[in-house]
C-alpha cells in the first residue's frame, strides 16, 4: 500500500520529485490519529513559492481515491496524511503471513531489491578468515554472526550469495605457535592433552609469549622457522601441516556449532606468493614505481590515503609482497571464479585504511572489481572486564563463551520449568546461541560494543531469549487453538523446520485455511488462502492494529537492511515486533474470544509467529517451539 501511495504522488509531482525521492520523504507518523503514512510538503514550498500547508490541501483534493477507497487522504499543516483501511490492511497480512514462513520478499507479495538487468545480484560474502595460530574468540563471534546474518539478508532479497574465507595459515604468527609446541611439547596431541585442538594450538601461542618476554632470542628463532617453512623444510613443513590440521578441525567443530558454513575457503599458503604480477602491470602502467632501495610502491596523495611520502609499499626491497599485494590477487580470484556483482568484506574497523587502499589501488588500475567491493567494517567487541589480548591469554574463546552462556540458560530453564536434563541440554544450547547471536546483532555494527553473558541471557527486555519466548508462546496459543505449527511452514517447496536442508520436498503441498477454503498461489509450490475482508471484524483493538502494521512493515525493515547491510536493522525490529506482540496478547483474549474476532486473532498470532520466525532466521537463530 506504501507504493501505491508513493505513485499517487508521484504521477502529481513528476515535474519536480522523482519517485524515489517520493518514497525517500515518506514517513511513519508518531500517532496513529495523524495516519499511516505521512508525506511532508515543506521541502516543495521554495519550489512551487506556496505555503506547506496550501500545497499538502492542493494535493489531497488532486490525488483523488487510492486503491479504490482502501487509502484515505487528509492534509494537516503541510503533510498529507494517509489512513489505510484497516480491514484491508488485515487481509494483506494474514494473506501474506499467517500459513507459511517467507523465505524470500517475494514471498511477501514484494519485488526483489537484490536484482540487477532481471537477474539476481552475484555477491560474495567474505568473513570469519581467521589465523591458524588460536582458536576463534568473542571477536570472531561478532564477525561471524555479522557476515552469515548479511549473507541471509541478501539471499532473502534475491540475490545469489556466495560465503567464503581465507584462512590465515602462515606468517610467522603461526610459527609462534610452532616453535613452542616444537620445545616444549613432548609429543603431546590434543587427544592426549583432553583438549579441542584448536585451543590446543593457541595454548602454544600464549607460551611462546611468556617465554619470548624471558628470552628475547624465541622471536628471532621464530622468523628462523619462518624462513624455514618458505624454503620446505621437510621437519618444519610436516609439523606445520599437523597443527594447522588441529586448528582448522577445531575452527570446523565451532563453525558447526554456530551453524556456519562456507561455499568456499581460501588459504593464505597457497596463494601469499600471488600477485606480484599485478605489481608488475603497475609499473610497466607506470601506476607504482620502484624506489632506490628497489621496493615498488605507489602513491596514493590524491586519495589522501598515503602515509609517509604519500605512499604505499606493495614489494619490500627483498622482493617479497606485502599483505595488501595477495589481497589483490584473491579479489582477482574470487571475480573470476563467482563473476560476483557485490564482493563484501566482513572485517574490524582496524583494518578500515587497508580496505581503503586496496579498492584505491585497483581503480587506479582500472580495474571494475573496485567499484563492487565493501568493507562491511564493524566495530570492536569487549568483555565488561575490558579488552582482550591474545598473546596474553586474556581472550575469551568462542567454545568457552557459548558453554558459559548455556549455562546460564540452563540454570534459567530448570528454574522455570520441569523437563528432562536432555531436553534442557538440548533446549539451553540454542537458548545460548541465540543470546550471543542477537547480543553481538543487536548494536549498530559501526559501533564497539561490550557484551555481558549475564544480560544477554535473560528471558526479558531486549534479548534473544525474549524474542524465543515471544515465538514460543504464539507457537503454545496455536497449539491450543488446534493450528498445526510443524512442518507446514513450507513456502516454495522450502521446509523451514529442518533449516531448508530438504529444499524441494515440499513441492505441491496444499497449506489450507481452516476457516476459508478459498487460495491464492504462492511463488511456484505454496498456497495461501485469500481472504475476504467481510469475514473479519468490523473494528480492531488498537493493540491489533499496531501489531498489524508491525507485521506488514517487515518487508520495508528487511530491504532497509539489505540497503545498509545491516543485521542490526533486523534485530530492532524484532524486539519491537515482541514487544507489540506481548502487548496485544495481554490486552486481547485469543482462544474463547469467540467468531470472527477468535479467527481473526488467531490468524493474527500465526502470522507474528510466521515473520518473527523469518526474522530469526535472518539473524541465524534457531527457533524453539518450547521454552
Amino acid at each position: 500500500m506504501k507504493e501505491k501511495i508513493v505513485k499517487a504522488i508521484s504521477i502529481l509531482l513528476k515535474d519536480w520529485l522523482s519517485e524515489s525521492d517520493v518514497e525517500k520523504n515518506i514517513a511513519v507518523p508518531p500517532s496513529d490519529d495523524l495516519g499511516d503514512y505521512a508525506f511532508p510538503c515543506f521541502a516543495l514550498s521554495k519550489v512551487l513559492r506556496k505555503n506547506p500547508a496550501v500545497i499538502a490541501a492542493d494535493i489531497k483534493e488532486r490525488i483523488g481515491i487510492i486503491d479504490g477507497g482502501k487509502i484515505r487522504v487528509e492534509s494537516s499543516g503541510g503533510y498529507l496524511n494517509f489512513f489505510i483501511d484497516k480491514r484491508e490492511l488485515a487481509a494483506s497480512v494474514i494473506e501474506n503471513y499467517s500459513h507459511a514462513v517467507p523465505q524470500s520478499l517475494a514471498d511477501c507479495g514484494v519485488e526483489p531489491v537484490g536484482m540487477v538487468d532481471g537477474r539476481p545480484v552475484r555477491a560474495v560474502v567474505e568473513f570469519a578468515s581467521p589465523n591458524t595460530n588460536k582458536p576463534l574468540h568473542l571477536g570472531h563471534l561478532r564477525n561471524m554472526s555479522i557476515g552469515d546474518s548479511t549473507a541471509r539478508i541478501l539471499s532473502f532479497c534475491g540475490c545469489e550469495v556466495f560465503k567464503a574465507s581465507i584462512n590465515n595459515d602462515r606468517g610467522v604468527h603461526i610459527c609462534k605457535s610452532m616453535l613452542a609446541c616444537k620445545r616444549c611439547g613432548n609429543g603431546a596431541t590434543p587427544q592426549s592433552a583432553g583438549v579441542k585442538s584448536d585451543h590446543f594450538v593457541g595454548d602454544y601461542y600464549v607460551m611462546f609469549n611468556d617465554k619470548s618476554k624471558l628470552d628475547p632470542s624465541w622471536g628471532d628463532d621464530a622468523q628462523k622457522m619462518l624462513k624455514d617453512w618458505e624454503e620446505g623444510e621437510p621437519e618444519t613443513v610436516e609439523l606445520w601441516k599437523k597443527m594447522n590440521k588441529w586448528a582448522l578441525d577445531g575452527f570446523r567443530e565451532t563453525y558447526k556449532l554456530f551453524g556456519i558454513s562456507f561455499d568456499r575457503e581460501y588459504y593464505e599458503s597457497d596463494i601469499y606468493k600471488n600477485g606480484k604480477e599485478i605489481v608488475a602491470e603497475g609499473l610497466d602502467k607506470g601506476i607504482f614505481y620502484k624506489r632506490e632501495d628497489d621496493a615498488v610502491a605507489v602513491n596514493l596523495g590524491e586519495e589522501k590515503l598515503g602515509g609517509k611520502d604519500n605512499e604505499k609499499v606493495l614489494l619490500r626491497p627483498d622482493g617479497t609482497s606485502v599483505y595488501i599485494v595477495q589481497d589483490l590477487y584473491l579479489a582477482l580470484l574470487k571475480d573470476k571464479e563467482f563473476k560476483y556483482d557485490k564482493s563484501i568484506y566482513v572485517v574490524g574497523n582496524e583494518q578500515d585504511y587497508h580496505f581503503a587502499v586496496l579498492i584505491a589501488i585497483f581503480k587506479k588500475l582500472g580495474y571494475g572489481v573496485g567499484e563492487k567491493m565493501k568493507h562491511l567494517s564493524y566495530g570492536m567487541v569487549e568483555l565488561p572486564e575490558g579488552k582482550m589480548k591474545s598473546r596474553e591469554g586474556t581472550v575469551v574463546d568462542a567454545d568457552d563463551l557459548v558453554t558459559e552462556t548455556k549455562e546460564l540458560a540452563k540454570k534459567e530453564v530448570s528454574e522455570r520449568y520441569e523437563i528432562g536434563e536432555a531436553e534442557a541440554e538440548e533446549r539451553s544450547i540454542r537458548i545460548a546461541l541465540a543470546a550471543v547471536k542477537y547480543q553481538l546483532l543487536k548494536v549498530d555494527i559501526a559501533k564497539n560494543m561490550v557484551f555481558d553473558p549475564k544480560k544477554a541471557i535473560s528471558f526479558e527486555g531486549d534479548t534473544g531469549p525474549y524474542l524465543l519466548y515471544s515465538y514460543a508462546r504464539a507457537s503454545s496459543i496455536l497449539r491450543k487453538a488446534g493450528r498445526s505449527v510443524s512442518p507446514v511452514d513450507i513456502y516454495n517447496g522450502i521446509n523451514t523446520d529442518n533449516g531448508g536442508e530438504n529444499a524441494g520436498i515440499g513441492n505441491g503441498i496444499n497449506v489450507n485455511d481452516d476457516d476459508n477454503n478459498s487460495q491464492q498461489t504462492v511463488g511456484a509450490n505454496c498456497v495461501r488462502p485469500r481472504v475476504d475482508k467481510s469475514d473479519l471484524p468490523e473494528t480492531f483493538e488498537p493493540a491489533e492494529i499496531k501489531l498489524l502494521k508491525k507485521i506488514a512493515f517487515f518487508p520495508e525493515a528487511v530491504s532497509f537492511a539489505y540497503n545498509r547491510l545491516s543485521s542490526s536493522v533486523i534485530a530492532n525490529y524484532a524486539f519491537d515486533l515482541a514487544q507489540l506482540f506481548n502487548e496485544f496478547y495481554h490486552a486481547s483474549q485469543v482462544i474463547g474470544s469467540g467468531g470472527a474476532v477468535e479467527a481473526f486473532r488467531v490468524n493474527l498470532v500465526a502470522a507474528f509467529r510466521s515473520v518473527m520466525r523469518g526474522c530469526l532466521e535472518l539473524l541465524g537463530i534457531e527457533a524453539v517451539e518450547e521454552m
